[in-house]
Order: structure tokens, then C-alpha cells, then sequence
């Protein structure tokens, strides 16, 4: 799925927190958006979502503008075709790691049920806490789980923001792996935003944000 961001700009409390900042996916494209805490990343995924809307410029997703759509059109856009690792994680505390799954699963209208819950469990090496509450699980269990819950629907954008901050060198590469591969096996677009510089090595379009691209270009 492309996206498109055009000259878009936000700002809070009277500061910049992107200025005329452009950017395109093709579809089915893997990039990577590399910045330093404080650099508008997590502000850039929530205007890409629709959860905020930017002063100006134009947000597209697959053609269709997000900037033109209203609330109620861009929450059914963002469940169908975006798969969102937050940075916050927000499992549901009352529900087990397969719960969580399942849950997810039924909200965004996937298939596969148990199995497929089950299959991406396993592959993020989390079978064994497969019945584990959120509070049960570290913080490096508790981020891929994230990450599977964002995968279950096959969406056309995986949208993962800093999805291995947590995570040591051996389970980075596994996380990053596992993006990457679901992201291909369902024809989807990936995008990483992230300040972990590990990731340079593992996806193949990078682009910066912030002040250190600023510096690059002066």
C-alpha cells in the first residue's frame, strides 16, 4: 500500500514538530525512519494514523487522503489497513498473551483464529508464554507481543514505532526478521520509525527526521 506525506507540518504548544516534512512509500515498500527522542517520530505515526491531524500538507494512504476523512472514516481506514506497534505497547492488562491475540484478531476482522494466533506466538519465541498476563511478561516479551498483536489482521501498512528499543542484538534481528517477512508474505508495506541505529544494516530504505537530517542536508 503507498503513502504519501506532502509538505506536512505540526506544531504544539507554538513549537515545530515537523515542519514541511515530505515522504512516499510504493507499495509493499520497506523503509525505515530514523530520528533522535524528540525529533517528531511518534507525532509523524500518529498523523500517518489519523489519530492527529497536521496543520498542513496532505497525508495519503493508498491514495486516499487522510487529511480529507472524517473521525469515524479515518478510525475504519486506520483498523483495516494499518497494523500499529505502539511505543506504549498497551496490551489489555485483564487478558493473557493469547487473549490479547485473539482479541486483536476479532477487532480488526482477521482470520486464522487459534492457529494463526498460535503460528505468530511461536515465531516471536513466546509459546511458553503463551498464557502469560501482560504484568508476567519483561519488557522485551511484552514489546513482541506487540508486534504480533499488530500483525494479526494481514494489513496492507505495518506501522511499528520503536519496536526494538527493548530488545538485545540477538532478538532485534528476530523482530526485525519477523517484520519484514509477514510484511512480504502479505504483499504489505513496512514502515519502522525508530532511534535505534542497529536497524540501518536491516532495511533497505533510510531516511532521517529531525535535526540530524537537517544537518545532513545544510
Amino acid at each position: 500500500m503507498s503513502l504519501l506525506l506532502q509538505h506536512v507540518a505540526f506544531h504544539y504548544a507554538g513549537r515545530p514538530i515537523l515542519d514541511d516534512f515530505s515522504f512516499a512509500m510504493e507499495p509493499g515498500e520497506h523503509s525505515l525512519l530514523i530520528g533522535a527522542s524528540g525529533s517528531g517520530k511518534s507525532t509523524l505515526v500518529n498523523l500517518v494514523c489519523g489519530l492527529l491531524t497536521p496543520d498542513s500538507g496532505t497525508i495519503a494512504i493508498a491514495g486516499e487522503s487522510m487529511t480529507g476523512l472524517g473521525p469515524a472514516r479515518r478510525d475504519d481506514l486506520r483498523r483495516r489497513r494499518i497494523g500499529l506497534v505502539f511505543q506504549t505497547l498497551r496490551l489489555v492488562s485483564a487478558l493473557d498473551l493469547t487473549g490479547n491475540m485473539l482479541l486483536a484478531q476479532r477487532l480488526v476482522g482477521g482470520t486464522g483464529g487459534r492457529d494463526r494466533v498460535a503460528m505468530l506466538i511461536e515465531r516471536l519465541g513466546l509459546g511458553h508464554r503463551a498464557h502469560a498476563l501482560p504484568r508476567q511478561l519483561s519488557q522485551g516479551e511484552a514489546q513482541r507481543a506487540a508486534i504480533a498483536r499488530a500483525l494479526i489482521g494481514q494489513p496492507d501498512l505495518i506501522i511499528a514505532d520503536e519496536p526494538t528499543s527493548a530488545l538485545d542484538h540477538a532478538n532485534m534481528e528476530k523482530v526485525v526478521t519477523l517484520l519484514r517477512e509477514c510484511a512480504r508474505e502479505a504483499g504489505s508495506s513496512l514502515l519502522i520509525v525508530t532511534h535505534d541505529d542497529r536497524l540501518r544494516d536491516h532495511v533497505a530504505s533510510v531516511r532521517e527526521i529531525g535535526p540530524m537530517a537537517e544537518q545532513a542536508a545544510a
